[in-house]
């Protein structure tokens, strides 16, 4: 088995994950549980290929993605505070909500059901071991350092936090909990498009249909395993990258079910929560704040 390949291949699927992860942490600080995640990576995912598609410009194809995903988790967010909906419950069905507006859009705009055609990549580096490797690799090694930045070295961020531990006592403090929380989705939309977009404008050049499947749930996992702090999620999801990498060789190397190879990521992130079931996040986590 080549190492080296193994390697490339680990980060390639682990930095998704990693971005992922860091929009999810954020939302749990101002205490929203994000089981949304997927949709939000599906939508980014189509749109920035798309727009890629239209004008053959990878960065606006980004850009756009990134805006798809931003409308998406306010509206999200929408639901959950303004509207008290189950966080849980109305993260699932705006998954399914946004599986199946691509599924529509993906046929009626791009005249294909499943495959769209090529269309530029997000430009990309050649590193030792790392092999070739897209920018957003940089960015999530910047999204790391940032996220940590805004929640343990500003102002914005210890408020952000003060909601996921206690949302009354921020609020009678002053902190406008409302407010802090919407803040803080715009910057977990912005961290779930670029990690859709590195799904098919950093990685494959095309959107398959679902592309984005098990992808947010996992995401979640990694903030699990890494303790809901940024530094251990980065080291995480490329973890969980390595074994999806790893499940991948060894179809070619066993004759058994390719189903059996294609659970062991799922089977030992089981495994790996159970192990990490004293990683707890925010107390007030997923729990709607109604102003008496």
């Amino acid at each position: 088995m080549n190492i080296t390949a193994l390697l490339q291949s680990a980060v390639r699927l682990g930095l998704p994950l990693v971005v992922a992860a860091l929009g999810i942490l954020m939302a749990s600080k101002a205490g929203i549980i994000l089981i949304a995640m997927e949709g939000a990576l599906e939508l980014a995912a189509f749109f920035g290929v798309y727009i890629c598609w239209l004008t053959e410009l990878p960065f606006l194809g980004l850009a756009v993605g990134i805006l798809s995903s931003i409308v998406y988790m306010l509206l999200f967010t929408l639901v959950v505070i303004k509207g008290r909906g189950n966080q849980v419950v109305s993260g699932v069905g705006f998954n399914f909500i946004a599986t199946g507006l691509v599924s529509v859009m993906i046929s009626a705009l791009m005249d294909t059901k499943n495959v769209t055609e090529k269309v530029p990549r997000l430009p990309s580096i050649t590193l030792p071991l790392l092999g070739q490797q897209s920018i957003i690799l940089f960015i999530a090694i910047v999204a790391t350092v940032i996220v940590w930045l805004i929640l343990e070295k500003t102002v914005f961020g210890l408020r952000v936090r003060s909601i996921g531990e206690n949302p009354a006592t921020a609020d009678s403090l002053g902190v406008n909990v409302y407010k802090y929380q919407f803040l803080a989705m715009i910057l977990v939309g912005i961290l779930g498009g670029i990690a859709g977009c590195e799904l098919t404008l950093g990685q494959m050049g095309y959107y398959s249909r679902s592309i984005a499947t098990t992808k947010g749930y996992m995401a979640f996992t990694v903030v699990i395993l890494g303790a809901y702090r940024p530094f251990p999620i980065f080291i995480f999801g490329i973890l969980i990258g390595l074994i999806d990498a790893l499940q991948m060789r060894a179809q070619s190397f066993f004759d058994l079910p390719g189903q059996l190879f294609l659970s062991i990521p799922y089977i030992l992130t089981l495994i790996a929560l159970i192990f990490g079931k004293n990683a707890h996040g925010p107390k007030s986590e997923g729990e709607v704040y109604i102003r008496e």
